[in-house]
């Protein structure tokens, strides 16, 4: 945040910028979190923000989140025999992953390469699976009409009544879009341990920034989520303490310390200018503003959409609600820049 006032400051000086050339931060996702907590902690160098799909509350155990991808897949085609499904497919997996003389059958199942050597490799071929579920659905339908992200595409497979065993289908899934993916979870611990830069990665920078300051440990603690009960908190905190040399209790106190410092959900009510637009589809909105905390602090939930959605251009595939939220988006920033 402070590099970005002092960019502020550098381009008010170089341009001869005045009091009426009011800037509005944007930001989707963290860079969201980011725009508010701008507009919080720099009211003088940002009149307002638009955050949207802001997790603005750090979580130790955001379980949360796949509550959000089940609800989410209700409501895509044949929903609840989709979720059924899910749920069967991954209870037959968990019971095969529990006992280590079926780890064989499950590495030839799903062409593992290397094959499951630990406890943790369980864990993390668990998240690979629904990892498949959440990243479709947390993007559903941003791929304005493509079908690259669509939980329907999902749901049809895993309620293909021509491939009988739910495990099948999950199986299908996996072979299909997470062909030679890493399961092994020292190999993933080798990753994150590269200090080098490259294009592609960001992967163990994001991962610190939720050892040090968020969490967001995305896992299956829940029970009203489809994914079984392997995808568990040490699976995070193992990485956390392996990669970074931050214990567990420190990511909690670290955690905390975010909360108090931006506010979490509880915004000072004397903070004004921000508005805050989430999509019931997104699992994110779970951390996120969903209601008004004053006229000034304003909240916009737009049902059927996922992440970012009213960040995207405009598309003949929009919902009416997506439409309707860009204007009311768009007329309370215009209420800014004219008082």
């Amino acid at each position: 945040l402070a590099d970005m006032a002092s960019f502020h400051d550098y381009i008010v000086k170089q341009y001869k910028m005045g009091d009426k050339n009011r800037w509005i931060a944007f930001g989707g996702s963290y860079s969201g979190a980011l725009a508010a907590w701008m507009r919080i902690k720099y009211p003088d160098t940002v009149y307002g923000a638009v955050a949207t799909s802001a997790p603005v509350l750090a979580e130790y155990d955001f379980s949360e989140y796949l509550e959000v991808v089940q609800n989410s897949l209700l409501q895509a085609r044949n929903g609840k025999k989709c979720v059924d499904a899910i749920h069967s497919g991954m209870n037959t997996l968990q019971g095969y992953l529990k006992d280590q003389s079926k780890w064989k059958s499950v590495d030839e199942r799903f062409r593992l390469n290397p094959p499951l050597n630990s406890t943790e490799d369980t864990k993390l071929l668990s998240l690979n699976i629904a990892g498949i579920f959440m990243g479709i659905v947390q993007y559903n339908n941003d791929s304005r009409g493509t079908g690259n992200y669509d939980m329907n595409i999902l749901c049809d497979v895993m309620t293909n009544s021509s491939i009988k065993d739910p495990l099948d289908r999950l199986t299908v899934l996996f072979n299909t879009t997470e062909a030679g993916i890493d399961s092994n979870f020292n190999d993933y611990l080798d990753e994150l341990n590269k200090t080098h830069w490259s294009a592609s990665s960001g992967e163990r920078q994001w991962f610190y920034q939720t050892c040090a300051e968020f969490g967001y440990f995305q896992t299956s603690d829940s029970k009203k989520q489809p994914f079984g009960s392997l995808i568990s908190l040490d699976l995070y905190t193992k990485v956390c303490q392996e990669v970074f040399g931050i214990t567990p209790d420190k990511v909690k106190a670290n955690i905390q310390n975010t909360n108090n410092y931006y506010g979490g959900r509880d915004i000072n009510k004397k903070v004004t200018n921000i508005v805050f637009p989430n999509g019931s589809v997104d699992p994110w909105h779970a951390l996120g503003i969903l209601k008004d905390i004053t006229s000034h602090l304003k909240a916009v939930y737009i049902t059927g959409t996922a992440h970012c959605a009213n960040m995207y251009p405009s598309s003949k595939y929009d919902r009416k609600e997506l439409i309707k939220a860009r204007e009311k988006i768009s007329d309370i920033v215009g209420e800014w820049l004219s008082s």
